[in-house]
């Protein structure tokens, strides 16, 4: 007798299993977020989307381009071409500070860099520029 309920346990046990799994799998999926970016606004800079805003933390939204090419990432040669263009921008020229600076960059960049993100360094005039396109365009990396 003992062998028939744990019988029936272990058999009750399996539907309830399989009852549980059944229902997990028949919810439909729940639908993704769209994404769609904000319109430029008016007083966007007439340099592009490249320039950083007058307000702090109020980057530009990415353009179709940059969000597409924000996707491509770039090779060891551009990761330090990047870094060397950065640590021109913010005045060192290698040595001391400037070249964990750029090891860093360099670093950050084999990871999170990109085609959007290249272009902006190599357009960027200052190094407000350069910081705002490492902000915008290196897909969630910590900026210094």
């Amino acid at each position: 007798m003992t062998r028939r309920v744990v019988g029936a346990v272990v058999g009750l046990v399996l539907v309830v299993a399989v009852a549980l799994f059944a229902f997990r799998g028949s919810r439909p999926p729940e639908p993704e977020p769209s994404f769609k970016p904000a319109p430029p606004s008016a007083d966007a800079s007439p340099l592009g989307a490249g320039a950083p805003s007058d307000k702090p933390g109020a980057d530009p939204p990415l353009t179709d381009l940059e969000m597409r090419e924000s996707h491509l990432s770039l090779s060891h040669e551009q990761c330090e071409d990047g870094a060397r263009r950065i640590s021109t921008l913010d005045g060192r020229d290698g040595g001391g500070q400037g070249e964990h600076g750029a090891m860093r960059t360099v670093s950050l960049c084999l990871r999170y860099g990109n085609v959007a993100w290249y272009k902006c360094i190599l357009r960027a005039t200052s190094s407000d520029e350069g910081h705002a396109c490492t902000r915008r365009l290196m897909n969630g990396a910590l900026v210094p």
